[in-house]
């Protein structure tokens, strides 16, 4: 090291010096005095002893720095190892974790097997919740009623759970039904939150039986969540049996299935905060789709008259027109295929109307006659007829030429001369050719015609604005009316009917609309967003309170109408020789003798029941005492010596109904 090498070498030179000049002063004469050496001699040998302290001192440091850094160089040689086996570490519980979990599940897995788990698909009595939604579902996919229990139980068994209770296939049958009692809940909820609804039907002959098929489509919220707002939905309303497949029929039908179900919906908490009525249901309806049979149709076709029927008319032959290239096209066709095209409209008209109700218009509504053609076709067989009727356009080539004149003449100042014209009548006036629905308000407003300069200007201007708002309000309109493309809901359901009737004949029609209602409606998350537990039991509390107390009125009545008839039945015995005489006669029984009792009952007055239980109670009070007896419970009874005393109609009504329940509780 360079230090170390310059010291030496320092004092190499300093010791050489040193016997040089001792070797020269032992020699020369001129010596130096010993103290001087001495001390020079002592003044070297202080600086060397210096210089070797900071020698020693250097080498000191020196192995101390390199001695820190030996201990740094392991310092981080330990922390590398120590990193490099966290690092490991790590890798190895990360690799290890998924081991873990599994073996983990696999452990978890075999104790729940070895030790399995007991449940109670009942609480008190009841089905719980869960399961019963289980029920229904397991109902939805068509699973036979007397199966549903059992696949249930197997399917928990599989999960290593084993059922300590059962199910009958009754609660599963009630179960399921409480799920169409929710869907009758849903349907008024949603028709009463909907802007209008189209009422859907069909029918048809199932086993010689007639059979209907009902559903409505309005827009409603989709409970699941997955789509936001409100879409357009066909809920099924019932399969049921009628009569027949007449208009009335159908017509009472949708009534009692609307009161059906508003009554459901109102004894309800959903109905309870914000009720409704019937009323609801009959404004609501926008539209009406059903199949093709004319009495289905006849019920809102039989009053129609033509101008009723004119738009439609108008519209196909509009249609008809436009096909063939326009009306200039249409009038170059020749005869033969304009004849063609009015079969085909008139076909299509068939079909919007029903035949049956085109047929029965008269030859004078088919052809659109005016008032003198028709009074001439009318008049009888004649020359005169003969003419009229020939030289009649009838069919669409007579629909054009009316429309044309009615919606694109040429001269619209001529118009209003139809209604203001000092000699205007409602023949000329009106389409129909009847009269006025106010002819006291249009002859007042005739006579002071002359007087109003702007009548024909307000006239032309308030037609002109009722032009504008009716086709503001068939806007508005067709947002209300939801009518699906096809029928085929109807159809599919007839055709579910059928299938189960073939392949589960014992299944009931309530059962069958209470499963495919639940279904078909969403009616499973519909629950989960608007009902609860406590909501769903209070319902159905109130519709078996309802049903209770209604079937309890009817079995009073009942039993009052009875008595009542065989009330009636009973001949007075109003001879008191003629009762004397059967006094002592075993032919006049206790039961007449009551009957007889109950008649003249029925007809006296409160004075008159009085004054019998007066006397009643005399002869009694005349009669020795009665025996008393002590009877097993420790209680006593009288014996009466056999004295017949009679309870009237209400005593003899509640000792029956005690014993009915003593009945039923045995």
């Amino acid at each position: 090291m360079p230090p170390k090498c310059s010291i030496w070498q320092k004092q190499q030179s300093l010791n050489n010096s040193h016997q040089m000049n001792t070797h020269h002063t032992s020699k020369s004469a001129t010596a130096l005095p010993n103290t001087l050496l001495h001390h020079e001699v002592q003044k070297l040998t202080g600086k060397l002893t210096r210089e070797q302290i900071k020698r020693s001192d250097l080498a000191s440091r020196l192995r101390n720095t390199e001695k820190r850094e030996a201990q740094a160089k392991n310092a981080n040689a330990d922390l590398r190892e120590q990193r490099r086996r966290t690092l490991h570490t790590a890798h190895i519980q990360k690799s290890r974790a998924v081991t873990q979990k599994e073996n983990a599940i696999q452990k978890a897995l075999n104790h729940a097997r070895l030790l399995p788990k007991e449940i109670y698909l009942k609480e008190k009595g009841v089905v719980k919740e869960e399961f019963q939604v289980a029920l229904r579902e397991l109902a939805s996919c068509n699973v036979p009623v007397k199966k549903i229990g059992i696949v249930l139980e197997k399917a928990l068994e599989a999960s290593g759970i084993v059922i300590k209770d059962s199910i009958s296939a009754r609660t599963v049958a009630w179960t399921v039904k409480v799920g169409g009692v929710v869907s009758d809940i849903q349907l008024a909820y949603e028709i009463k939150e909907s802007k209008g609804i189209t009422l859907l039907g069909d029918g048809t002959n199932i086993c010689h039986l007639n059979v209907e098929s009902q559903h409505g489509s309005w827009e409603a919220q989709d409970y699941s969540g997955q789509l936001e707002g409100k879409h357009q939905v066909v809920c099924t309303f019932r399969i049921s049996m009628a009569v027949d497949h007449t208009s009335e029929t159908q017509f009472h039908s949708w009534k009692r299935r609307g009161a059906e179900f508003i009554a459901t919906y109102n004894a309800s908490e959903l109905g309870k905060k914000n009720p409704t009525d019937v009323w609801m249901f009959a404004a609501a309806i926008t539209g009406l789709m059903t199949d093709h049979a004319a009495d289905q149709k006849k019920r809102f076709m039989k009053d129609a008259a033509v101008e009723d029927l004119l738009p439609v008319i108008i519209e196909e032959n509009t249609k008809k027109i436009e096909c063939a290239g326009g009306i200039g096209a249409w009038n170059t066709l020749p005869e033969d295929k304009q004849q063609h095209r009015d079969a085909e409209t008139c076909k299509i008209l068939c079909a919007r109307f029903g035949e049956t109700v085109w047929k029965e218009f008269s030859d004078e509504k088919r052809r659109l006659m005016n008032q003198a053609n028709a009074a001439a076709a009318g008049a009888g067989p004649s020359k005169a007829q003969t003419n009229a009727v020939e030289a009649l356009q009838a069919g669409a080539v007579k629909l054009t030429s009316l429309a044309g004149a009615v919606f694109q003449n040429k001269d619209d100042k001529k118009e209003p001369s139809l209604l203001l014209a000092a000699d205007t009548s409602f023949e000329t006036a009106t389409l129909n050719g009847e009269n006025w629905v106010r002819p006291e308000v249009f002859y007042a407003v005739q006579r002071i015609a002359p007087q109003l300069r702007h009548l024909t200007g307000c006239l032309v201007a308030f037609f002109e604005g009722a032009l504008d708002a009716w086709n503001r309000f068939s806007k508005e309109g067709k947002q209300c009316v939801f009518i699906p493309a096809t029928n085929d809901a109807n159809k599919g359901l007839l055709g579910q009917r059928r299938r189960v009737m073939r392949q589960a004949p014992n299944t009931t029609v309530s059962y069958f609309n209470a499963r495919t209602k639940y279904k078909m409606n969403d009616t499973k998350n519909f629950m989960q967003a608007k009902l609860g537990a406590a909501d769903l039991a209070q319902a159905l509390h109130d519709q078996g309170v309802v049903a209770t107390k209604r079937a309890r009125d009817a079995e009073v009545t009942r039993r009052k109408d009875e008595f009542e008839r065989k009330i009636d039945a009973v001949v007075p015995v109003l001879d008191v020789d003629v009762l004397k005489a059967k006094l002592h006669s075993r032919t006049f029984t206790n039961s007449l003798i009551i009957q007889q009792v109950d008649w003249h009952w029925r007809y006296n007055e409160r004075d008159d029941k009085l004054t019998h239980l007066i006397v009643l109670v005399e002869a009694y009070n005349k009669l020795p005492k009665p025996v008393l007896r002590i009877n097993a419970a420790g209680g006593s009874t009288h014996q009466l010596n056999n004295i017949p005393v009679q309870p009237d109609w209400e005593d003899r009504e509640a000792a029956e109904e005690d014993n009915g329940a003593s009945v039923m509780e045995g």
